[in-house]
């Protein structure tokens, strides 16, 4: 048993006919514009200390604990930082504590 074959006479057009008329087209209908959402809510802004780029950089690859990246991940969230300038940043801070030591041998 076969489907009788729809009939698309009243919606094709032949070859180099005119455009029909009678069908309403989508940009003619009018729509009512969508309802207007509400505001987000303003999140209060984290000051971010930016990391001087210098002109070449090193590539490293750091291994981590799954709870070590699930807290920088979560730190990194919260303070809009990536995870490079997180790092950056705290090695900074390990570096000036480490200059300032009189040995320079500064505690982690």
């Amino acid at each position: 048993m076969s489907k009788p074959a729809p009939d698309l006479s009243s919606i094709l057009a032949p070859k180099g006919g005119g455009r029909p008329d009678s069908i309403p087209q989508r940009a003619l209908t009018p729509v009512a514009p969508p309802p207007a959402p509400a505001p987000a809510p303003v999140p209060t802004p984290v000051p971010v200390t930016k990391v001087k780029a210098e002109p070449r950089s090193k590539s490293l690859t750091l291994r981590l604990t799954e709870t070590k990246y699930q807290a920088l991940r979560r730190y990194s969230f919260q303070t809009e930082m990536t995870h490079q300038d997180v790092l950056e940043l705290a090695l900074d801070q390990l570096l000036e504590r480490f200059e300032k030591e009189p040995s320079g041998q500064g505690s982690p």
